[in-house]
């Protein structure tokens, strides 16, 4: 929180999703033209309004927290409505008469203490749900959704105050002017009645760069519905295996349950430390990202990823190909829709080009992983549970630092007592290879072969027990391996 005020802080207002905040001066700059449609009430809770994106490179928000505490990260899956709720304003004691400088406070928790939205894109007409977590867009005291005769201003339910302000119409502050102090007349072209953070927007279908975009929302608290039965199915994920629930988001924290593969649950923010909060059947915890699959994952056309670190934009999918420009850490990528190499098809900024999948969070267990390329898939691992990167190759060595449980690293090629040579981040050592995923060890004395089948030349024997990096994809029941600096084909079956 910043000095008690009630939204998130934007430093500047640099691009076309402007918003809530006390601390920004509005500027004056040039947005893309809104679709014109006027928001409307629906009935049942439901309301068609214009809806903004935020929590994206331009707007310098991931970090920062929102009038809830909560802290905003990448890919993050929240929305902002401009009065408090019980989540929102947590601090706001309804009946109290102080409610009026926050904003008229809206009873709307469910038992978990969050307050939830169904939204759903006119344009690709996918549907997903979030908890209210901030206040904002472009007014933060207006209950648009409430009755005329308990608005904050005197209007219609479903219409914005913004999208009057917008057109000229004065609330209190002067002609075309928003609660805080926004001119939405003559610098805005949208007038926005719900902020989605990059994560839910992107799990409607839609394109972070495209800012703005009509919506119908749908209040649970209005039309009596729990968010585990909104979108006709429940909350806006699933897992993908069996996976524990967690106390908090480490495999130290206490497990809850055990979540069964295929279980849909709700996502109520972003990753950290490699996991996602969620609620599942009543219950509040954790889950490892490599387990869970959100929606918006699944999207096509304009599913988006996160940049974990500084990556090159090339050309093409190999580390051969020129690098168009480099990607700065925490920029939301579009994904495209094409894999090779381990690279994916992407598009920053407007420039299309290709990215190392390792080093995008794309929602589907992507590693976080260090800077640069990667190289190529076939050089790139994660790392299964905390473990110390070493000087070299043995337990004596110098440990330079623990490498984090789901980390990604680099396999630079070397492979000694079980330890294989890495680059982590831009350090340099060992780590030992049980606790690497694309590492496997050889169940009994194994040939090492020039191709992938028996009657490929034969390289070497590997010795039971050996570790051996895994280069790529399977192949007649063959795998393509390396061990001790040297490539090749091992039979599959033969590796645990």
């Amino acid at each position: 929180m910043f000095s008690g005020f009630p939204c998130l802080r934007r430093p500047g207002v640099v691009s076309v999703l402007l918003a809530c905040c006390l601390l920004i001066t509005p500027m004056v700059l040039a947005v893309r033209q809104a679709p014109s449609a006027k928001a409307q009430s629906l009935g049942g809770g439901s309301y068609r309004v214009m809806a903004s994106v935020f929590g994206i490179p331009d707007d310098d928000l991931v970090g920062e927290e929102t009038s809830s505490g909560h802290v905003l990260a990448p890919y993050d899956r929240l929305v902002a409505l401009p009065a408090c709720t019980e989540s929102s304003c947590p601090w706001v004691p309804a009946g109290t008469g102080t409610e009026g400088q926050w904003g008229p406070q809206t009873a709307c928790a469910e038992d978990n203490g969050l307050c939830w939205v169904e939204v759903t894109s006119l344009d690709t007409g996918a549907c997903t749900v979030a908890p209210v977590l901030d206040r904002g867009p472009l007014f933060v005291e207006d209950n648009w959704w409430a009755a005329p005769e308990n608005r904050s201003y005197r209007m219609e339910r479903g219409l914005p105050a913004a999208e009057a302000v917008r057109d000229g119409k004065d609330v209190g502050f002067g002609p075309g002017f928003s609660d805080r102090g926004y001119d939405l007349q003559n610098v805005f072209d949208y007038a926005a009645a719900i902020d989605l953070a990059a994560g839910t927007w992107s799990d409607i279908g839609l394109d972070p760069d495209q800012g703005i975009g009509e919506v119908e929302v749908r209040l649970l608290w209005q039309s009596d519905t729990h968010h585990t039965d909104a979108c006709g199915e429940y909350g806006n994920a699933r897992t993908n295996d069996w996976v524990n629930l967690r106390a908090g988001p480490s495999t130290d924290d206490d497990v809850l349950t055990v979540l069964d593969s295929g279980d849909r649950l709700g996502i109520i923010g972003g990753q950290r430390d490699g996991f996602y909060p969620v609620v599942h059947d009543g219950l509040t915890g954790w889950v490892f990202d490599d387990y869970v699959k959100p929606d918006g994952s699944s999207r096509s056309g304009a599913a988006v990823g996160v940049v974990t670190e500084h990556l090159n934009l090339r050309s093409g999918p190999s580390t051969a190909d020129d690098v168009e420009l480099q990607m700065p850490a925490g920029s939301l990528v579009v994904l495209t829709g094409e894999e090779e190499n381990g690279f994916l098809s992407v598009a920053f900024e407007g420039t299309e080009g290709w990215a190392f999948a390792d080093y995008l969070d794309t929602g589907e267990g992507f590693g976080e992983g260090g800077g640069g390329d990667g190289g190529s898939a076939r050089d790139a691992a994660k790392t299964t549970d905390s473990v110390n990167l070493r000087a070299g190759p043995s337990l004596g060595d110098e440990i330079f630092l623990v490498v984090p449980d789901g980390a990604g690293v680099l396999l630079t090629g070397q492979e000694k007592n079980g330890f294989f040579s890495v680059d982590y981040q831009g350090t340099k050592g060992w780590l030992y290879g049980d606790y690497l995923s694309t590492v496997r060890t050889v169940a009994e004395d194994l040939n090492l072969r020039a191709g992938a089948s028996t009657d490929e030349e034969i390289f070497l024997v590997m010795p039971a027990d050996s570790k051996v990096a895994i280069l790529g994809s399977e192949k007649n029941g063959f795998v393509p391996v390396r061990y001790r600096n040297r490539e090749g084909w091992a039979y599959s079956s033969y590796l645990e």
